[in-house]
């Protein structure tokens, strides 16, 4: 939907978190907690849907909301982050590529990662969001900076060693890169299903693009489809 005349751009510089919350009669503390109350993935769902299916915030009240807490990423850029909430966690990628999570009631930053700690490479703008995987008690948060693809232990933001090559991979895996390994970026999250994790990627024009297929616990790679188009 185009904005509104005199509308601001949506492409502004920001630099903070900011939730919002209804004033409205807070839900009874031993009510089961209603369906769809997490945002597990980027835009909603597996589908991409935008849609949850929370009533509480509504028509009738939304004029009502006021801010309940902010967060300051400390950084300039454009903020882009879809934000995943899961068991009450706020996982956000910032303009410069950190991820944090948040207590999402408070706004308290529970950890902070930057992937230049890994490997110090300019990280690039724009990441929309990050990936979450979960099976048992192993849970994880996948994201991109640079040209690599990393694991974190959702609960202390640490790399997951045992993925990939100690922590991370190449992007750039499973693409036809010519004379040598293919150099991939990522803005945009991908998608999991059971232990699946299925990529796209920014590459050169001249690179040819691929979908990929990697294991979300050990980073194997599992298949790869190689568009053709019939011209």
């Amino acid at each position: 939907m185009p904005p509104a005349p005199g509308a601001r751009p949506p492409r502004v510089a920001l630099r903070h978190l900011a939730a919002l919350a209804a004033l409205a009669t807070p839900l009874p503390a031993a009510d089961a907690a209603p369906a769809g109350r997490d945002w597990p993935a980027y835009l909603g769902d597996a589908a991409r849907s935008h849609y949850s299916t929370l009533g509480r915030i509504h028509r009738g009240n939304v004029a009502a909301l006021r801010v309940a807490w902010t967060y300051d990423t400390g950084e300039k850029g454009e903020f882009q982050s879809n934000n995943l909430v899961i068991d009450g966690v706020l996982y956000a990628a910032t303009p410069g590529r950190h991820v944090v999570a948040l207590d999402a009631a408070t706004g308290r930053e529970r950890w902070r990662f930057d992937p230049k700690s890994e490997h110090d490479a300019a990280l690039g703008r724009r990441l929309r969001g990050v990936m979450h995987w979960a099976e048992g008690a192993d849970r994880r948060i996948f994201t991109a900076g640079a040209t690599r693809l990393y694991a974190l232990d959702a609960g202390t933001g640490r790399p997951v060693r045992t993925f990939g090559e100690n922590g991370s991979l190449a992007l750039g895996t499973g693409l036809r890169g010519g004379d040598g390994p293919a150099v991939a970026g990522l803005n945009t999250p991908g998608v999991l299903w059971r232990d699946f994790l299925s990529l796209g990627a920014n590459v050169a024009e001249n690179v040819p693009g691929a979908v990929r297929a990697f294991d979300a616990r050990s980073g194997a790679l599992r298949w790869v489809f190689h568009p053709k188009f019939l011209s």
